[in-house]
């Protein structure tokens, strides 16, 4: 698996999304920390691997490094 190339196909794929109302500010990571990534992927991410971990760590106080409220999660399911 090359990550390069998964990379390259996730950045293609979610350029398109858009979001309206409430939403006013969204951040890509995959594009802001290309660079970074690109360099996480050269020292970790050449030799063959079965799983690779990844995720978001708002640090060790979550939101409240940035000040941000916790989304609430929307439970109001709706049958199909």
């Amino acid at each position: 698996m090359d990550l390069h190339a998964v990379t390259a196909a996730l950045v293609d794929d979610l350029s398109g999304l858009r979001f309206g109302l409430p939403v006013s500010h969204v951040y890509n990571p995959l594009l802001y920390a290309a660079e970074p990534w690109r360099l996480y992927l050269e020292r970790y991410g050449l030799a063959p691997r079965d799983v690779i971990l990844l995720g978001m760590n708002p640090g060790p106080w979550g939101l409240s490094n940035s000040n941000e409220q916790a989304p609430r999660p929307d439970y109001q399911w709706r049958a199909a």
